[in-house]
């Protein structure tokens, strides 16, 4: 699923993306930024510094070094209009990352150790389907937090109730679904 798809279809649980750089998004960060109950995580400097590590593995880096080649970074990128910001309504919190690309590089990055970059590439095409949350669940979940493929279909065919809520991860709030 690509970023404008999700954007497509955010009712209320699911993320807004939120994009600095066009006016309207814009609008609606400042509007969440202003609101005093919006929770704000703003971390895009330390996702920099993490992603220009990567960049020069064999490097180590003082503070002041990384810090000086983050503000570099800044200079060439306009930091107001940088990445994306991720909103969370049921949580009411605005979440800064990276664009979409320089996320996926740095969300990966320490997949490399156990599978190529061209096996990275192959598998972000294909569809994973996982049928059955008992067990397929946590193979769904290793699978997300991987990010080993382009898109993960997720099915089970059971109503939830009290006797099968011990092996699947849900709430109570979901009884009968």
């Amino acid at each position: 699923m690509t970023l404008s798809q999700v954007n497509e279809y955010s009712p209320d649980f699911r993320p807004v993306l939120l994009f600095p750089d066009s006016p309207s998004d814009s609008k609606k960060i400042a509007e969440l930024r202003a609101n005093r109950y919006t929770i704000i995580n703003n971390t895009l400097e330390d996702q920099v510094a993490e992603l220009i590590k990567i960049s020069y593995p064999a490097e180590v880096f003082s503070r002041q070094v990384l810090r000086d080649k983050v503000n570099e970074f800044f200079k060439a990128n306009d930091k107001d209009t940088y990445g994306l910001w991720v909103y969370y309504p049921w949580r009411n919190t605005l979440v800064r990352t990276l664009g979409e690309s320089e996320f996926i590089r740095l969300r990966t990055s320490r997949n490399k150790y156990k599978i190529t970059q061209q096996e990275q590439d192959a598998l972000r095409t294909k569809k994973i389907g996982v049928i059955g949350l008992s067990v397929g669940q946590s193979v769904a979940l290793s699978l997300a937090m991987e990010r080993s493929f382009g898109e993960l279909r997720i099915a089970d065919f059971d109503i939830l109730e009290l006797s099968n809520m011990n092996r699947i991860r849900t709430g109570m709030y979901n009884l009968g679904l």
